[in-house]
C-alpha cells in the first residue's frame, strides 16, 4: 500500500506541481492517477453538462477534451449525450482541485509552500517552520489586507480566495542535532530547488 501512495504522489508532483496538470505523462498507469484526481472534482449523482465539465477541466488543463474523453473510457464517467455522471466516489480531496484552503496536515515540518494564482499560473513562493501554520498565516495576511507583497494581496484584493490555491512544495527532512543555522541553510536550498523546478512559471515579486 505505501508503494502504490508513493507512485501516486511521485505523479502528482511531478505533472501537476502546483494544483495544475503541466502535460499529460504517455505511461497509461500514470494517466490513470490524474483521471483519477480530475474525477474526485465531481459530485457523486449530479448530472454535468458538457460545457459545465469542461469549465471545471479548463483551468487545470488546457486540453480538457482528451481528459474528458480519457475519463469516459477509463470507466471514470458515464455519458448519455452530452451529459456527465461521475462513476465511483468522486468529489474527495483531489491534489488537482482548485482550492482556497490550506493543503492537508504536515503536522510542525518546515517546507516550502506555493500561493498560486490558478489563472495565470503566477506564484508567490515562501518556506518556513512549521509550514501550515505558515500557510495559515499567509491566508490570515491576505484576508487583513497586509500581505507584504503588493501584487499578490491586489489580486487577491480583486479576485478573491477562490481564484488562488495553497500548496506545500515540499517537506524539509528531519536531522537530528543539527543546529538552527543548518536547518535554515538546508531550508534555504530546498527552497531553491523548488525555485528551479518551476522553471518559467511566473512569480510574484
Amino acid at each position: 500500500m505505501e508503494a502504490c501512495r508513493t507512485f501516486r504522489q511521485q505523479v502528482l508532483e511531478t505533472f501537476a506541481p502546483m494544483g495544475k496538470l503541466q502535460r499529460m505523462p504517455a505511461r497509461q498507469s500514470k494517466r490513470l492517477v490524474l483521471l483519477e484526481e480530475f474525477a474526485l472534482l465531481l459530485e457523486p449523482g449530479r448530472a454535468y453538462a458538457e460545457a459545465e465539465l469542461n469549465a471545471l477541466l479548463a483551468p487545470i488543463y488546457p486540453d480538457y477534451c482528451t481528459v474528458r474523453r480519457e475519463m469516459v473510457d477509463a470507466g471514470l464517467l458515464s455519458r448519455n449525450g452530452m451529459v456527465y455522471h461521475v462513476i465511483g466516489e468522486g468529489h474527495g480531496p483531489s491534489w488537482l482541485k482548485p482550492r482556497g484552503d490550506v493543503p492537508p496536515r504536515t503536522g510542525d515540518a518546515a517546507g516550502v509552500y506555493a500561493i498560486v494564482h490558478l489563472s495565470s499560473g503566477r506564484a508567490f513562493v515562501g518556506r518556513g517552520g512549521g509550514v501550515e501554520r505558515r500557510l495559515l498565516s499567509q491566508r490570515a495576511q491576505l484576508d487583513l489586507g497586509g500581505h507584504r507583497c503588493a501584487a499578490l494581496q491586489e489580486e487577491w484584493r480583486t479576485q478573491g480566495a477562490e481564484a488562488f490555491r495553497f500548496t506545500v512544495l515540499a517537506l524539509l527532512d528531519a536531522v537530528e542535532g543539527e543546529s538552527a543555522f543548518q536547518r535554515g541553510r538546508r531550508l534555504a536550498e530546498l527552497e531553491a530547488r523548488c525555485v528551479a523546478a518551476l522553471g518559467n512559471v511566473p512569480r510574484f515579486a
